[in-house]
């Protein structure tokens, strides 16, 4: 039976525009809201009130049954009010309330403005899609379980429109005794081990904690680091985007470990970085990044790289928690990254021995990645192959099993071109205005691609190296008609530099009028008389004064004549052979562009085994023909060297 509890009591007080609602198992913050909307539904003249969870599914066994459940006990519920196939609810005054899920966020600006938001489970929601409804909103409650920092901390907690309330069990009078009892028994077992001290602290409590499986247990917050604590040195991570390069100052006090946040920002370039370390004190770096490393101890700084083998990531991990640590407060990304660093699960969602990437990215193996030798799908890829980044093509240096994990298919309308990608909701692709989560890229966000993807093979040729316009065309089909052809003959020839051979190769066909084959009969015409202009123009070039009018008047030798249309048949068949060097690697950038996202569908979720490779000094690759990113982690770098019996750099094969 339904009954007014605390929770009700202390939701009815908050006034903020959007009013977020933190709070354990049983606080009944649902059943909180859900009568509250109710009420301002009966009591104000045609509102629209829109719920909504992360599924259906989800929306019908929670919010949905619960607000049937409170209008059946009320005696408010009128069938012939129920829309049941659309989930609306229309009361006598004209009020609406409607129960919904979003699969993404063109769908949410679709569905329109509305009076009163509530989303529930809201840890569940991408922001992307939340942000598209709330803007749309003029009043908003936000529900969950802190199982995790997420959206709600870093984006709209900061906000002054928006008010915070915790709820716990104690608030919800309704509770039932066997829940209660449940509860104190979980209260007793968090004084038992790690694991069931974060269970109480998030579901009990209503306190932010770790996820269940976390990693990391073995540490507290501290405020201030003691004067006697020593400093031991610093790990230090690379980044420059939308991935930020952080820095980790390592202490020891009272044989326990403080670690501070010294920087973590994004655009950082190495000059940046090493004016905010010390140089009195040993650094261990990312060894993905050797120039990096090099540039900023030939600053003067006392700077080591840590090469991560075989297992290097559970040696690190191990080493941690051998130790107790102390985090500074003030050290919130750290906190955060601490907080959600979990061990993997299996298919039957058993705990493995592995960590979940933490914030690292995934796609499934069949995913392409550009090689210098081609497409390879990316479990196939090995250490020492050479990937296509932004910055050319750069060395594999590891290669990642990540195990199972939950993926989904992302299909991407690129200009007039579908791209798929299946990979983990975390995965980063590279935007014009830095890196973006793939599960939450808005439209027309500018991504970055292959040019084929958009223009097959018509990108080989540049409009700027074009004589003649008239002749535009010819060259385009021809030039491309011989690279199709002969793809592997001509990049030989390209790269070796025979350009007599290559000459002597588009002139035969030239000869043999392969070119007109592809031509109709009127652009037979247009071709011949483009040819005839060009050679007109390019004689009028390198000849002048009487000279030329004498070739044009047929008083010069006709020899000499023909010679100079030989001489620039030669030229033109030296600017096909120019364009179809732009596939080797120093011209490789000319063949990335940019593109707009104008439909992004979030389809299909399952279990798959997911890879992930790191690259020299570039942590981006190329995905299906999309720039996409690959990251690691920092604290582990400065432990993994100064707890180690091995002095110097860390090599496990």
């Amino acid at each position: 039976m339904f009954k007014r509890t605390t929770a009700v009591n202390k939701i009815l007080k908050m006034q903020s525009r959007i009013r977020v609602i933190q709070g354990g198992t049983n606080a009944g913050k649902t059943y909180a809201i859900i009568p509250i909307l109710i009420d301002r539904a009966i009591k104000e003249q045609r509102i629209k009130i829109t719920v909504v969870a992360e599924t259906l599914p989800a929306v019908k066994e929670g919010a949905l049954d619960i607000f049937k459940t409170i209008m059946v006990e009320t005696n408010r519920w009128i069938e012939n009010n129920w829309n049941a196939s659309a989930l609306i609810y229309t009361f006598t005054n004209g009020s609406r309330m409607q129960f919904k899920s979003f699969d993404s966020d063109g769908k949410a600006k679709a569905s329109g403005k509305r009076d009163i938001l509530f989303l529930n489970e809201a840890n569940h929601i991408p922001f992307i899609i939340a942000d598209a409804l709330m803007i749309r909103s003029a009043e908003t409650y936000i529900d969950f379980n802190p199982d995790n920092e997420f959206w709600v901390h870093s984006e709209i907690l900061p906000q002054h429109n928006a008010e915070f309330l915790l709820l716990t069990y104690l608030d919800n009078e309704g509770i039932s005794k066997e829940t209660l009892e449940d509860l104190m028994i979980k209260k007793q077992k968090a004084k038992t081990s790690n694991y069931w001290a974060n269970w109480w602290r998030v579901y009990g409590e209503g306190q932010i904690g770790n996820l269940q499986g976390v990693v990391f247990s073995n540490w507290k917050t501290i405020d201030t680091i003691p004067s006697e604590a020593r400093l031991l040195g610093i790990g230090l991570d690379f980044g420059y985007t939308a991935d930020p390069s952080s820095a980790i100052s390592v202490y020891k006090w009272n044989d326990k470990r403080i670690v501070k946040e010294l920087f973590y920002r994004t655009g950082m370039l190495n000059s940046d970085i090493a004016n905010a370390l010390p140089k009195d004190t040993v650094i261990y770096a990312d060894s993905a990044e050797p120039k990096s490393i090099e540039e900023i101890r030939r600053r003067g700084l006392q700077i080591y790289p840590v090469t991560k083998g075989k297992d290097s990531i559970n040696y690190g991990i191990d080493v941690m928690q051998q130790q107790e640590y102390l985090v500074t407060s003030d050290s919130t990304n750290l906190i955060k990254e601490l907080r959600g660093y979990c061990w993997d699960v299996d298919r039957t969602g058993k705990t493995t021995n592995k960590p979940q990437g933490g914030n690292d990215h995934c796609f499934i193996g069949d995913t392409l990645i550009t090689t210098i030798n081609g497409d390879v799908k990316i479990k196939d890829i090995q250490i020492g192959d050479f990937v296509l980044t932004s910055k050319g093509y750069k060395k594999v240096l590891k290669t990642f099993n990540n195990g199972m994990k939950q993926v989904n298919r992302y299909s991407m309308l690129l200009g007039t071109n579908f791209v798929h990608l299946c990979s983990t909701k975390e995965h980063k692709i590279k935007t014009t205005k830095g890196w973006k989560i793939i599960s939450e890229l808005q439209q027309n966000s500018t991504l970055y691609q292959f040019k084929y993807l958009t223009e097959k093979n018509i990108g080989y040729i540049k409009e700027k190296d074009i004589l003649a316009v008239q002749i535009k065309d010819y060259t385009l089909k021809f030039g491309n008609f011989l690279k199709e052809k002969f793809q592997k003959v001509i990049t030989f020839i390209t790269l070796t530099e025979i350009e007599k051979i290559i000459i002597y190769q588009i002139l035969l066909w030239f000869k043999l009028n392969c070119i007109y084959v592809l031509k109709v009969k009127k652009g037979l015409e247009k071709t011949q008389n483009g040819q005839k202009i060009f050679i007109q123009k390019e004689l009028k070039k390198q000849k002048n004064g009487i000279n030329q009018m004498k070739v044009e008047n047929g008083i010069q030798n006709t020899e000499k004549k023909r010679g100079l249309i030989e001489n620039i048949k030669y030229w033109f068949a030296k600017y096909v052979k120019k364009n179809t060097k732009q596939g080797i690697q120093e011209n490789q950038n000319i063949v990335i562009q940019t593109a707009k996202l104008k439909h992004l569908e979030i389809g299909e979720s399952w279990i798959a085994p997911v890879y992930d490779i790191m690259v020299e000094d570039c942590h981006e690759y190329f995905a299906n023909g999309i720039l996409v990113h690959n990251c690691i982690d920092a604290l582990r770098y400065h432990e993994m060297e100064s707890i180690s019996t091995n002095k110097g750099v860390y090599n496990i094969y």
